[in-house]
């Protein structure tokens, strides 16, 4: 990867003309759903391993008309915002699909949040329009006695009187037929989230069609072959699981979640659906890494292992390769929610016919997070804003097509984080070897020159122990040190 003027640009696509995203974003995913069932036919979509529901194809677009008709019904449309309340179940996206179509914007919450936290943020939404499941609806509806502008309330399961079944929206022989808007803005919100509050300041990010869709454009067109099983863990109501539901609609995978997740079902469902590609957080790494029985399930459809939100330990990288018999590429990669996805180790699929299990582990890059991708430059700079160069540690900045547009209702926010046209985020450093970059969590700096940090240091500043084991950089046996 060349520097130059110690911007670090993606070494494959640097000559590649840009072209802004210029449609609607549920356009271009209908789209790419009716070539794929006339040049691949019909096939899974979405399936929940935890309940076996499953959504194909050929459903999408139907139920999303049926859903967009209903909610046209209630007075729903462009200027107007659906709250998702949810765990991972495969109405999610279907619903975010409708909305999008009725040229609204959905905003969501992370699961499990303080009562209070959930309730001042939900007022702060002031949604017209809530989606969640049985788990949670007692606590929506708790809310929503205090929400003027709130309409409905659907609900993923049965419905109490203040609700409305979702199942019974999609089976409904009295549906409304849906009208499209030629009045919707590529420039309208269609995301809202609340940053991590890593700097205990959590803000609402704001994506329209033109930044979502930016950011996703690039990342599709990597070749992918159709009909991929990929196993989906990042939760739907974040920017990771949003995009990767998006990317793998438009490349035709089939992609499965779970909805009940913990360790054990993880591990299970591998062993039942045998996914070509697993996107997971490095906890699970450490998990398939460390568990005393792995021989008993079957692992060996896994080609790629994809996963991000931190740099993952080398020596648990190393170890993948040996666990997964047929792993070829682990993917690590790194970005905000305010910007995408910025940098990636993983290669287009059409690598993957070509490359041999000791080649993948010869080229790995290890505690790497990766080279940028498409279209997006990266520079590491000091606390004066001086460029720096491999090896020096300092601040992440970023300038991608995929920037949200703003933090909602906070210019000051808003300025600080874009300056001088470049987006400024994590610390890290490049790494000189094959120019890869190495991060650390926001407003936090671990040295990680010289292949190592202090765990100590790092245990202070993480969630918990098996964050810290996935992603710190002890030192550890040689057998598995580059």
């Amino acid at each position: 990867m060349p520097v130059v003027d110690r911007i670090v640009l993606p070494c494959d696509h640097s000559h590649a003309t840009f072209a802004p995203f210029s449609t609607r974003l549920h356009t271009w995913i209908f789209h790419s759903i009716r070539n794929n069932l006339r040049q691949h036919g019909d096939g899974p979509w979405l399936t929940d391993v935890s309940t076996g529901r499953c959504i194909r194809y050929s459903e999408i677009i139907p139920y999303a008309n049926r859903l967009s008709g209903y909610l046209q019904s209630c007075g729903f449309g462009p200027g107007k915002t659906a709250l998702l309340v949810a765990a991972n179940l495969v109405e999610v996206p279907l619903f975010t699909l409708a909305v999008w179509q009725c040229g609204a914007s959905v905003a969501v919450l992370t699961l499990n949040l303080p009562y209070q936290v959930f309730h001042q943020r939900t007022l702060t939404i002031a949604p017209d329009v809530i989606l969640t499941d049985e788990a949670r609806l007692g606590r929506v509806l708790a809310v929503s006695k205090h929400l003027k502008t709130l309409n409905r309330v659907i609900v993923i399961g049965r419905a109490l009187e203040d609700s409305v079944s979702f199942a019974d929206l999609l089976q409904s022989r009295e549906s409304v037929e849906f009208q499209e808007s030629a009045d919707i803005d590529l420039d309208s919100m269609v995301w809202l989230m609340f940053s991590s509050g890593t700097t205990n300041d959590p803000k609402m990010i704001v994506h329209t069609h033109q930044t979502l869709g930016n950011a996703m454009q690039g990342c599709s067109q990597n070749g992918a072959q159709p009909k991929l099983k990929e196993l989906l863990v990042n939760p739907l109501v974040n920017s990771g699981g949003l995009g990767l539901s998006i990317m793998g609609t438009v490349l035709n995978s089939e992609m499965y979640l779970l909805s009940e997740f913990s360790d054990e079902h993880f591990l299970d469902a591998i062993h039942q659906i045998r996914p070509f590609m697993v996107d997971a957080f490095p906890s699970q790494l450490v998990y398939l890494c460390k568990h005393p029985n792995l021989q008993k399930y079957d692992v060996s459809s896994v080609r790629i292992f994809s996963t991000g939100g931190s740099n993952s330990n080398p020596y648990y990288e190393r170890m993948l390769f040996d666990k997964l018999p047929n792993l070829i590429f682990l993917n690590i990669g790194y970005g905000l929610s305010e910007t995408g996805l910025v940098t990636s180790t993983c290669p287009a699929y059409r690598c993957l016919s070509v490359i041999t299990k000791q080649d993948a582990i010869d080229k790995h890059v290890y505690g790497s997070c990766g080279k940028v991708i498409s279209h997006c430059k990266l520079k590491v700079t000091n606390a004066d804003g001086m460029k720096l160069g491999p090896g020096q540690l300092g601040e992440i900045c970023v300038q991608t097509p995929g920037f949200m547009k703003c933090y909602l209702k906070n210019e000051t926010a808003t300025n600080e984080l874009f300056r001088q046209g470049w987006c400024h985020g994590r610390s890290g450093l490049l790494r000189r070897r094959r120019q890869r970059l190495h991060h650390g969590p926001i407003q936090r700096t671990h040295q990680i020159q010289n292949g190592s940090c202090d765990p100590d240091q790092h245990r202070k500043s993480s969630h918990g122990p098996s964050c810290c084991e996935g992603c710190c950089r002890g030192r550890h046996s040689r057998r598995y040190r580059r």
